[in-house]
C-alpha cells in the first residue's frame, strides 16, 4: 500500500509546508520567459505547483511582493489544474477496519450485463482520470455489439459487495479510431457519477517516458488463455524505445502503418511479466517525483500485445498525445481564457 501524504511542497527557498493551490480565475499573463526559451508566467512560487517541480534548474525570479516570490512557471495544462484539484487526502475502511488508501484507488474494472440482475460480466481495464471519468481504451467498448454498463472503482476485489458498481452515462471514443486498427485505441467514459471508493489519477505531458520504471495493473488472466483473476494484480514493467518494438510487430495486420509515437511499448526484462487478456484499457503507471509526493500518472493505456509475458513488449495508448482530445472534453473549465 502507498502512504498517502499530506501534498507539499518542500522549498528551496525555505518557505514551510503548505498545500499547493492554483488560483480560480485560471487566466494567465504570458510576461517571462522559462530557463528553455518557451513563454511563461510570473505567479507566487507556491502557486506554481508542477511548473515548479519540473523545471530543470532553479526557478526564474520575476519579482518579491512582500515575502511573496514570484517565478516564471510554465502555463499549466488543464489536467495540471485538475490534477492538483483531486490530491486532498482523505482515510479508507476496507472490511471494517482503518487502513492506508488502496494501492491503485484509480483503478476501475469494466462489467457488462449478464442475464442475473446486478450480476456483472467484468472484461476490461481503466482508470479514473476525474471525479466521474474513466479513460481506457477504444476497443473495450463493445463486446460482441454490447457495450459496458458499469464499472467497480478502486481496485478492489471484483466479488467485492462493499460499494455497488457505478453505472456508465455515456461513451466517448477517439474519432479516429478504427475497429480492428490499433491506432487511436483510446476511449473516456462518463459515469453517472462519482464512485464512493475511487480516486482520479493524473495525466500529463511533461513527464520522461523511455527508461521509466512503470507498473501495470489490471484484472486480467495470469496465464496465456488462463482465467481472470479477481484480485487485482501488478507488473513492473521498463518502457522502452518504439524501434524496440518494431522488431516484433513488423508483420502485424492491425498495425499496417506501423507503430507510432502514439503508441508506448513497456516489458519487464528479468521476469516476464506481462499484461493479458482481460487487462486491457487498463493503466499504465509512472511515479512523477518532484518537490512534493509522488503521484500516479497514467503514461499509457493497455492495448494490445503479442500473446502474453513473450519476448514481444506489450503496446499501450501513449496519453500524453491525446491531452488535446481529452481536456477539452473533461475540464472546459480549465481551458485559459486568451488574454489579448
Amino acid at each position: 500500500m502507498l502512504n498517502l501524504r499530506l501534498f507539499i511542497l518542500i522549498s528551496a527557498f525555505g518557505i514551510s509546508r503548505a498545500k499547493i493551490f492554483f488560483r480560480p480565475d485560471h487566466t494567465f499573463d504570458k510576461n517571462c520567459t522559462l530557463p528553455n526559451g518557451e513563454q511563461g508566467i510570473c505567479r507566487s512560487f507556491m502557486d506554481c505547483g508542477t511548473a515548479v517541480a519540473e523545471a530543470s534548474e532553479r526557478p526564474k525570479t520575476c519579482y518579491f511582493e512582500g515575502n511573496d516570490h514570484f517565478v516564471c512557471c510554465r502555463v499549466p495544462r488543464p489536467s495540471d489544474l485538475a490534477c492538483t484539484e483531486y490530491k486532498l487526502p482523505r482515510p479508507e475502511v476496507i472490511n471494517g477496519l482503518p487502513t492506508e488508501p488502496r494501492e491503485f484507488p484509480y483503478m476501475v474494472a469494466l462489467g457488462w450485463n449478464t442475464s442475473e440482475t446486478s450480476v456483472y460480466d467484468y472484461k476490461c481495464g481503466g482508470a479514473l482520470i476525474g471525479p466521474d471519468w474513466v479513460l481506457t481504451a477504444a476497443h473495450c467498448t463493445s463486446s460482441g455489439g454490447e457495450e459496458p454498463a458499469v464499472v467497480l472503482a478502486g481496485g478492489v476485489n471484483l466479488t467485492s459487495k462493499r460499494f455497488p458498481p457505478t453505472p456508465i452515462e455515456k461513451i466517448i471514443i477517439h474519432p479516429n479510431y478504427e475497429h480492428k486498427i490499433v491506432y487511436d485505441d483510446i476511449a473516456l467514459i462518463k459515469l453517472t457519477g462519482a464512485p464512493h471508493e475511487g480516486e482520479p489519477a493524473c495525466i500529463g505531458d511533461r513527464l520522461p517516458l523511455i527508461g521509466r520504471n512503470a507498473t501495470a495493473v489490471g484484472y486480467g488472466h495470469t496465464v496465456f488463455g488462463g482465467l481472470p483473476s479477481e484480485q487485482l494484480l501488478k507488473a513492473y514493467l521498463l518502457t522502452i524505445e518504439t524501434p524496440q518494438c518494431q522488431f516484433h510487430y513488423n508483420d502485424e495486420e492491425a498495425i499496417p502503418n506501423g507503430l507510432r509515437d502514439t503508441h508506448l511499448c513497456a516489458k519487464d526484462l528479468q521476469f516476464k511479466r506481462d499484461t493479458c487478456q482481460g487487462d486491457s484499457g487498463g493503466p499504465l503507471i509512472i511515479k512523477n517525483d518532484g518537490l512534493y509526493k509522488p503521484e500516479s500518472y497514467v503514461i499509457g493505456v493497455t492495448s494490445f500485445g503479442n500473446g502474453c509475458a513473450t519476448d514481444a513488449p506489450g503496446v499501450y495508448t501513449n496519453v500524453a498525445k491525446y491531452l488535446d482530445w481529452i481536456e477539452p472534453i473533461i475540464w472546459p473549465h480549465y481551458i485559459p481564457k486568451k488574454v489579448a
